[in-house]
């Protein structure tokens, strides 16, 4: 079951603050976004229901940017929503392992990961009539399964 893109960003801010780490919108941004591309290989479903686009400097999921753009640059000291959200084991387990893999990046550091040359936002920015277009989950999918068969086949 797919949930919002802000579900999955209070879910890395709780286990960030579980282990002292504060994650500033940006990064939120990003490890939803590859949260999101390792649940599209590993698993054939999106861990997310929000659009993602291609904005000039990488994926940006705008319904997330619009609720923490208030953050600016500065960490997220805090949950973002009273309660936690339920995941499932797949999502949880996509999830940890997004944590675990890249919960030590910094933001400028995810941002060249996700927008680097031969990524969808690499395949999709520039290429329609506006500064935001459209990731479809099925290029997110393949670049994520390509990841997965490279590092793990």
């Amino acid at each position: 079951m797919a949930h919002t893109a802000l579900q999955v960003a209070d879910e890395f801010t709780r286990l960030g603050n579980q282990d002292g780490k504060y994650f500033t919108q940006m990064q939120l941004l990003k490890l939803v976004y590859i949260a999101h591309g390792w649940m599209l290989a590993v698993f054939n479903e999106p861990l997310i229901y929000d659009e993602v686009q291609a904005w000039k400097f990488g994926p940006v999921i705008p319904n997330l940017y619009q609720e923490l753009k208030i953050y600016g640059s500065a960490p997220i000291m805090n949950s973002i929503l009273q309660f936690p959200t339920q995941f499932n084991d797949r999502e949880n387990q996509i999830i940890h392992f997004t944590y675990a893999s890249y919960g030590d990046f910094s933001a400028y550091q995810l941002s060249d990961i996700t927008h680097a040359p031969d990524t969808p936002w690499s395949e999709t920015y520039g290429k329609g009539a506006g500064w935001a277009e459209l990731i479809p989950n099925n290029v997110i999918q393949n670049h994520y399964q390509s990841l997965y068969h490279k590092y793990f086949s």
